[in-house]
Formats: C-alpha cells, sequence, structure tokens
C-alpha cells in the first residue's frame, strides 16, 4: 500500500499548506494596493534583468486569491501573449487550470514556467505534485531533483522528494528523505505522522511510535484520527484512546466515538469502550453502524440477549445491503 500523504504546493491562496511565502508577499503587496516585485515567484537562478510588471499577471493573483481560477486563467493567458518569456505567467496559468481541474493543461503551464526559468522552485513543487497526485513518483523525482540542486534547503521539494520516493517503491530512502525534511521543517505534526507510517511498513516500530507521538501535537481530527490508528497498527490501544480523546475535543463525532471504543476495549476499558458505544449512538440515532457496534461489543463480553436487541435496533435503521449482511450474520451466531 502507497502512502500519500499531502504534497506540498504553492498558489496564492492562504489555504493551509498550499501557500509559500514568497508568493504570499506577492499577493499580500497586490491586495493592499501596493507594488509586488517585478517577477513573482522568486526564481532561484542567476539574476537576470528585471522584466516589467504586468498589470494581467496582478489580476491573475488577485483573481486566484478570490478563488475565481476562470479570471485567474484569462489574466495569465494575457500576461503570456504579453510576454511569453515570462515564467510566472506560464506559472499562475498553471495554478488556475490545476484548480479548474484541467490537470493535463496544468503540466504542460508548469513545465513551460520550468523551461523559461528552471530556478522557479514554487513550479517544480507543483509540477512534481500533480506527478504525486497522479501516483507517478519517477516523473516527480525527475522535477524535483533538479530543484534541490539549486536549493537544497527548500522544504516543499524535499517534502515532495520524500512522498515520491515512497510512490517510486525506495522506502528506505524515502525515510532518509524525510529527515532531511525535518531537519527543515519545524512543528509540523502532519508530517511526523506521514513519516510514522512509512517507519510502520519498514518494521521501524520504536521510531514510528516516537512520530506519532511528536503528531499529537495536533488538533487536527483527521490526523489525530489516523495517529491513532497508527498507535493501534503498534498495538498501543492506550496512546490510540488517548489521541481520539484530542479529536474529541475538538470536535466529538459518532464515527470517531465508535473508534475510541474499540481502543478502549484492546486496553481493557470495557466500561469506557461501552460509554463510547451508547455516546456515539446518540450523537447519530438513525445511523445503523453505531447499534451494530455495541451490538459486537456486547456479544465479545457475553451480553448475548442485549446483542440481539441492538443488532435489531441496527436494522430498523434501514442499513446498507453490505451491513445488512453484516447484521444477519452476526444475529444468526448469536442465535445458536
Amino acid at each position: 500500500m502507497h502512502i500519500h500523504p499531502k504534497t506540498t504546493k504553492t498558489d496564492v491562496m492562504a489555504l493551509g499548506t498550499r501557500i509559500a511565502g514568497s508568493v504570499a508577499a506577492v499577493l499580500i503587496a497586490t491586495a493592499c494596493g501596493g507594488t509586488p516585485p517585478a517577477e513573482a515567484p522568486t526564481s532561484n537562478s542567476a539574476p537576470a534583468a528585471a522584466t516589467r510588471q504586468l498589470t494581467p499577471l496582478q489580476e491573475a493573483v488577485a483573481a486566484i486569491k478570490a478563488g475565481d481560477f476562470e479570471v485567474a486563467l484569462d489574466a495569465a493567458k494575457r500576461a503570456r501573449d504579453a510576454d511569453p518569456a515570462s515564467a510566472p505567467a506560464a506559472f499562475y496559468a498553471g495554478v488556475a487550470e490545476e484548480r479548474l481541474g484541467q490537470f493535463e493543461a496544468a503540466k504542460q503551464s508548469l513545465t513551460t514556467a520550468i523551461e523559461l526559468d528552471p530556478g522557479l522552485l514554487e513550479a517544480r513543487a507543483n509540477l512534481s505534485g500533480l506527478f504525486i497526485d497522479a501516483n507517478q513518483g519517477q516523473e516527480a523525482l525527475a522535477i524535483i531533483d533538479p530543484g534541490l540542486k539549486l536549493a537544497p534547503q527548500d522544504p516543499s521539494l524535499l517534502m515532495n522528494r520524500a512522498i515520491a520516493l515512497v510512490l517510486a517503491n525506495k522506502r528506505e530512502e524515502a525515510a532518509a528523505a524525510y529527515e532531511k525534511v525535518l531537519a527543515v521543517v519545524n512543528n509540523d505534526p502532519e508530517l511526523h505522522a506521514d513519516y510514522a507510517q512509512l517507519l510502520v511498513q519498514l518494521g521501524k516500530k520504536e521510531q514510528a511510535a516516537k512520530q506519532f507521538g511528536m503528531a499529537m501535537a495536533s488538533v487536527d481530527p483527521q490526523i489525530l484520527t489516523g495517529v491513532a490508528a497508527g498507535f493501534a497498527r503498534l498495538g498501543d490501544f492506550t496512546s490510540c484512546a488517548q489521541a481520539l480523546d484530542k479529536a474529541i475535543g475538538v470536535h466529538d463525532t459518532a464515527s470517531v466515538r465508535v473508534r475510541r471504543a474499540a481502543c478502549r476495549h484492546f486496553a481493557k476499558d470495557d466500561d469506557g469502550a461501552e460509554q463510547d458505544y451508547l455516546a456515539a449512538i446518540k450523537l447519530q440515532p438513525d445511523a445503523a453502524v453505531g447499534y451494530f457496534y455495541y451490538a459486537r461489543h456486547l456479544a465479545v463480553v457475553g451480553r448475548n440477549a442485549e446483542a440481539i436487541e441492538y443488532l435489531d435496533k441496527a436494522l430498523a435503521q434501514k442499513p446498507t445491503d453490505a451491513l445488512k449482511a453484516k447484521i444477519d450474520a452476526a444475529r444468526a451466531k448469536l442465535a445458536k
């Protein structure tokens, strides 16, 4: 199974990890009425003569910020028509095309941006991210590695390189690549979680546990749920439950309650598990799955009559065909 965590891409929108400092600076200057640098994003190639800032390029940046990618693409195309040698114009066209789902066009625009300016690291990050999204690790590495020769400590390219190596089935190299990322990126719980998952696959359980522990700093329930699953794979059900404690503290849902109930059961806390199953049913009383998993728990602890009662309640919620088959099988087993 491939690990496929987040890739690092850059556009000019402040959307989590998708923003890079140099591009953000361009956006802030434009949005506030200032004059952005002559060429943006920043290049790591040898210094070149300043290029006249194009009004269409400014329009593209502002439209990307506003989430209007069709307008952004139109503006970026006008910028390219006005100056075919503008790598930023090609870059912003690629950003807009990707957001519009025009992935092949985005690849071509980003490739053009790199051809025009091999040191445009943001274009390399985005293009390699597109290849990673398509599970094409080797193709991504071909874009990343020349960029790292120009900027060996670039965090976006280092992160994408680690992911690409996993996709290319070079897991030991990927582990070394994650170590390089961690040397330049601080306080990124998702990065620790991604690395931990790789270490689990490599059988390096102690190292994986350490990385999962660092990922516990997250306040994102999705990341914390993944961390809990990782601890469960390591057989550490107490830490599994603790990760879900934090996830529930951020956002309490029936599905997370069911997960924590399972962790608590394997941690020999059946009272806590029962509380979570009942809480899951209360949070989502019309969902068959909560009743089903509570019934399974009741059967495990020898309360068969109650288990049958909750299986019947699960059936009353009109479960999917797949879940109904599981319920029927469980009920038939208990009825013997």
